[in-house]
């Protein structure tokens, strides 16, 4: 089997961060820790088949994984050598413009 070893990166992290936050802030936080544990449960399915995801028409070796049922998209990359890998790059609302990462990860190579 070719399960993937899933890595966050410093931003998708503070992504994470300020989604919980913002949650927390609205609904409290038994249901902000419910809806953190669901996007980990779809970040943490990428371990298995992380190709089945589309790449971003802008990029070559980037990915993006709606989250199920949220308003959520993670994008990432998938690397095969020396380990199979997939590294989280971010977290952002689904409503966000994908202008900012566009020019962001303009020049941007996978591992």
């Amino acid at each position: 089997m070719n399960d993937y070893h899933i890595e966050y990166s410093p931003e998708s992290q503070l992504n994470l961060e300020k989604i919980a936050q913002y949650y927390v802030d609205v609904l409290g936080y038994e249901q902000a820790m419910n809806l953190m544990e669901r996007i980990f449960v779809a970040i943490d399915s990428l371990s298995f088949m992380p190709m089945r995801c589309p790449k971003v028409h802008w990029h070559s070796h980037i990915h993006k994984l709606v989250v199920p049922s949220l308003p959520y998209v993670a994008y990432f990359t998938i690397s095969q050598n020396p380990i199979n890998r997939v590294e989280i790059l971010q977290i952002m609302h689904g409503s966000k413009s994908d202008a900012k990462l566009i020019e962001h990860y303009q020049g941007f190579t996978a591992f």
